[in-house]
């Protein structure tokens, strides 16, 4: 009630502001004096300025209390709805404090065996667990050990196999060797007591269509006297020539 006289007040404030401004422009708009008649145009717009100039300040005072008045509620929701949160919170806090008060001892001594014993049982699988655990080190340390050695035994059967192989082909060598020697030796043997035999030369003088084959086979019976009859005769090679006199070593029966 007290809201609509006061709007009532303003009202009639405003439309006794408007009846004067009225009246003082129909005493500016119509002068005493009839020298001076102003148009339509100017009428409405001094009519429009003064009314604006009236209506400023009551836009301005409601522009600035329509604000406050938003900012004000504003905190008052702030109050009551923390004020709201606290006595919850004091009320979760009595609820917890009482069931805390009401637990029953004998339940507690069971939770606390219970605890207990599922520690004991845990601290026993630690150390089971720690005892695989230097089952499976001690087992791994024995295998790497086995394989260490079965890899040294390998390396060294290895290097023993390579010795007796390098061995072996220097017994080869050496046996290769020595044959070669012994060849050599009894050809020169033979060779000597070829030279130490006595011989007879007999002269052959090469006919048509001879060669050292056909002498060889003539005087040795076989192929071998061709090198006999090419080094006694200081021959390069196989040809011989008709009318040609060749020495033909024989030895001596």
């Amino acid at each position: 009630m007290e809201e609509m006289s006061r709007m009532k007040r303003k009202k009639q404030q405003l439309t006794n502001i408007h009846d004067d401004v009225e009246e003082n422009l129909e005493e500016e708009v119509h002068p005493s004096d009839d020298s001076h008649f102003p148009t339509r145009e100017d009428f409405h717009e001094y009519k429009k300025q003064r009314t604006k100039k009236v209506r400023n300040p009551l836009f301005t005072t409601l522009a600035i209390i329509f604000p406050i008045i938003v900012i004000g509620v504003f905190f008052l929701l702030i109050y009551y709805t923390s004020e709201e949160i606290k006595h919850n919170n004091n009320q979760d806090v009595y609820i917890d404090k009482t069931s805390s008060a009401d637990t029953d001892p004998v339940q507690s001594a069971l939770v606390e065996t219970k605890n207990d014993s599922s520690a004991g049982k845990a601290d026993a699988s630690d150390e089971e667990k720690k005892k695989k655990d230097a089952e499976k080190e001690k087992q791994r340390l024995k295998e790497q050990a086995e394989q260490k050695k079965k890899e040294q035994a390998a390396k060294e059967k290895a290097e023993r196999e390579k010795a007796a192989a390098a061995k072996k082909r220097e017994e080869q060598q050496l046996a290769l060797q020595k044959q070669q020697e012994e060849k050599k030796r009894k050809e020169a043997e033979e060779k000597k007591k070829q030279e130490e035999k006595p011989v007879r030369v007999v002269q052959h003088t090469v006919g048509p269509k001879e060669n050292l084959y056909r002498i060889s086979m003539k005087y040795y019976q076989n192929r071998s006297g061709e090198e006999k009859i090419r080094a006694y005769n200081h021959l390069k090679g196989n040809s011989v020539y008709s009318g040609q006199v060749l020495n033909i070593p024989l030895e001596n029966e």
